[in-house]
């Protein structure tokens, strides 16, 4: 799961056509660091969630994630250029491994939505 962190802040400064551009951009740029076989939806406000399919069996889950976690800051912290405008967020990402985490999907997402809630809370970090 990613969460835009600052994205309010757009939205309320630029108006909701800002803030729909914006995420259109950021969905674009997200589509552009993830695998091809790879789902890409948002879920609604600034949350979208990114559903990885035969990963490789040859690398540790760990580092698959970390390395797909590094794709997606950079796709987030492109800035945007809109009516003249250079818009920038950071984000939070919560990671969870089917069947490792849980074989349950509900709960798969539950616990990737909590460990993005988890990151949200620690000291501030920057991708």
């Amino acid at each position: 799961m990613v969460d835009l962190d600052g994205f309010k802040l757009i939205n309320d400064t630029h108006g909701h056509d800002v803030g729909d551009e914006f995420l259109r951009h950021i969905a674009h740029n997200l589509r552009g660091a993830i695998r091809l076989p790879d789902t890409l939806a948002r879920l609604g406000g600034d949350e979208f969630m990114i559903i990885a399919t035969d990963l490789p069996t040859n690398q540790p889950p760990d580092l698959i994630a970390r390395t797909g976690a590094t794709r997606i800051s950079h796709a987030l912290r492109k800035t945007v250029s809109i009516n003249g405008n250079a818009l920038n967020v950071s984000g939070s990402v919560g990671i969870a491994a089917y069947p490792d985490d849980t074989t349950a999907g509900v709960l798969l997402r539950r616990l990737a939505d909590q460990r993005l809630h988890e990151q949200k809370c620690q000291i501030p970090f920057s991708f």
